[in-house]
């Protein structure tokens, strides 16, 4: 009887041994995990508050929230992850245009199409390499005064992109639909990646940073045309880089002549830029495509 009562005692010493044990160690997990916890609501706060000058917020979301997970993040890291999730994006288009290239008939209008439209999607991560360098070289407190290049740099991306399903158009559904997804998630991030650089002011405000407010001017609804604002030379624009106006200066002495004008509303030569490729395969040369 003794002996039972010493294992009925010890069994509960056991239980409550145990009890303790499992009970401190929750509340150290409890607590190591508390404050990360709270630091990630508050990134994950102003992911939400980028995201909301956004057309596509899940897309938004999903590139920024990498980002999430760093204390320490300033607005060209939101920029940068942006541009890497375009980048993504667009490389997996362009592999997919490979791979279909590979088991394309040679001479069928859907192989010629399919090598347009990688060349536009090799343009269009060549464009994105070279962005995703314009804003690391940037200081946080000058990324205002490169709004409109980057605005230039991002359209571009979009017009490469669309304009390579405008290629394909019905020329074959299968590639068509296999191009569709990885392009069109291209295009919506791009487009997220235009609203964050338009908006600059206001994010930028959320990491307690000032903007010259003179500098931001009207950026959001400038438009940038080839008889606008142009440079000391008469001849080209004043936004063209140093080297756009040595290029152009081989073309006929340095004056802009576009082969091809495309508008919509029938004032240009094309009505749309498949319109458009399709003569300059025609001419066989390639042209200046103003919109």
């Amino acid at each position: 009887m003794a002996l039972n009562k010493k294992v009925v005692v010890s069994g509960i010493s056991l239980i409550l041994v145990v009890g303790a044990v499992i009970g401190a160690v929750v509340a150290i997990v409890h607590y190591n995990k508390k404050p990360s916890g709270e630091s990630l609501t508050a990134q994950q706060k102003m992911v939400t508050q980028i995201c909301n000058y956004t057309d596509f917020q899940p897309e938004c979301q999903r590139s920024l929230g990498p980002v999430a997970q760093n204390n320490s993040a300033d607005y060209k890291d939101y920029v940068k992850a942006a541009l890497l999730s375009i980048s993504e994006e667009a490389k997996k288009a362009l592999n997919m245009s490979e791979s279909l290239l590979v088991e394309a008939r040679n001479g069928t209008s859907s192989k010629k199409s399919l090598e347009e439209c990688k060349e536009m999607l090799k343009e269009a991560v060549a464009e994105l390499q070279a962005v995703f360098s314009y804003v690391g070289d940037a200081d946080l407190h000058t990324m205002e005064d490169r709004v409109m290049e980057l605005k230039a740099w991002l359209g571009s991306v979009i017009s490469y992109s669309t304009t390579c399903l405008d290629i394909i158009g019905d020329d074959d559904n299968k590639v068509f639909e296999a191009l569709k997804d990885p392009i069109g998630n291209a295009s919506a991030i791009t487009d997220n990646a235009l609203a964050i650089v338009g908006e600059i002011g206001s994010i930028l405000g959320l990491f307690g940073v000032k903007v010259n407010d003179k500098a931001l001017g009207n950026l959001g609804t400038q438009r940038r045309l080839l008889e606008d604002e142009l440079s000391s030379d008469g001849r080209s624009p004043s936004w063209f880089s140093a080297s756009d106006r040595k290029l152009m200066a081989f073309q006929d002495n340095g004056r802009l002549r576009p082969h091809a004008v495309v508008a919509k509303d029938g004032s240009g030569k094309y009505s749309s830029i498949n319109a458009a490729l399709k003569r300059t395969r025609t001419d066989n040369k390639v042209g200046t495509l103003s919109t």
